[in-house]
């Protein structure tokens, strides 16, 4: 039985436990945890990163055949990391007002929350720095600048959290593209300033 425990820079911890029918060498076990605290540790989760650190043409046969064994553990734990949490849906269709195939492209990508996450990276990626005193990168998208076409009838406020080495998600705020956009980008600089605080604490505790 081997246990794989993962902490994320959050402060998340996983554990997964994987059951063998054979015996495994103690030395290659060993060889193991010396390899992922090596070449994973303080890495940034990505899923063709991942593998290709888990399955290394350079290593043999019995080195490749043991990360098959725990790679589950960390591909769950980058499962676990992206996720789009969604509130505020249905403010957000009445501003759509009577765009009725609006409304249900909207609904059709917040479905498909990983299509949704990637474009709002790919906006947090563009931000330029805040124009007001101790603000984060914040980006705004209006219409036509949002990469999803579902998105163009709309507007997105944009501001990456995390730690100082790393960053770990996005608050965004999608509206109307008549919202009030210094407002806009005062709350998310909030909410991610907010954020970044908690995730430095749990970092510092971990």
């Amino acid at each position: 039985r081997l246990v794989v425990v993962c902490i994320t820079a959050a402060g998340d911890v996983t554990r997964h436990v994987v059951d063998t029918v054979m015996p495994i060498d103690g030395g290659l076990v060993d060889w193991a945890g010396a390899y992922l605290n090596e070449t994973v540790c303080g890495m940034a989760l990505g899923q063709n990163l991942l593998r290709s650190r888990l399955n290394d043409p350079a290593l043999n046969t019995s080195e490749r055949a043991i990360l098959s064994l725990l790679a589950p553990a960390f591909m769950g734990l980058m499962d676990d990391e992206q996720e789009v949490h969604v509130g505020g849906t249905p403010d957000l269709l009445r501003a759509l007002g009577s765009d009725v195939q609006g409304i249900v492209n909207l609904v059709h990508v917040l479905d498909e929350r990983r299509r949704l996450l990637s474009a709002l990276r790919r906006a947090a990626g563009t931000a330029s720095p805040g124009s007001f005193p101790g603000s984060r990168r914040v980006s705004v998208r209006i219409g036509a600048e949002n990469d999803i076409p579902e998105l163009q009838p709309l507007s997105v406020v944009s501001a990456p959290y995390g730690l100082a080495t790393r960053q770990l998600g996005i608050v965004d705020v999608v509206g109307p593209r008549a919202m009030d956009y210094p407002q806009a980008m005062i709350a998310v600089n909030a909410v991610a300033d907010t954020l970044s605080l908690l995730a430095e604490d749990l970092h510092a505790v971990g």
